[in-house]
């Protein structure tokens, strides 16, 4: 005994594979928003932080607590690491995290890193 398919079934099938299709390419758009996103605010925080290490009176604790403040702020970014140093004529400060994750299972690290001189007074 052979079943009839009703007219359409095939149609129906085919819509569901082109919205699926559809759906995943959305959140990779999406996902690649986040990553860029959280890029963007990486960077601004290292660089944030490096002002605050580098000034005459600075210190990596101070760019560090700059750094996370701005983090903080923007939320974009989970599993966060900080880490700032400072010498007698560099420093340097590093942030770093993933994006928030609209596609399961997949795994980006961002890591964004700025470094310059410590200003000196000259007598």
């Amino acid at each position: 005994m052979t079943t009839r398919r009703a007219r359409g079934d095939r149609g129906a099938a085919e819509l569901a594979a082109v919205i699926g299709v559809t759906l995943i390419l959305i959140l990779l758009v999406l996902q690649a928003g986040l990553y860029m996103w959280g890029q963007s605010v990486a960077t601004r925080a290292a660089h944030h932080g490096l002002d605050q290490t580098r000034v005459f009176n600075g210190s990596a604790a101070d760019g560090e607590a700059v750094a996370w403040q701005l983090l903080d702020q923007t939320g974009v970014l989970t599993g966060r690491q900080v880490a700032a140093s400072r010498t007698e004529s560099e420093a340097t400060v590093t942030v770093s995290g993933e994006p928030l994750k609209v596609v399961p299972g997949l795994s980006m690290t961002i890591t964004a890193t700025a470094s310059g001189p410590v200003e000196r007074v000259e007598p």
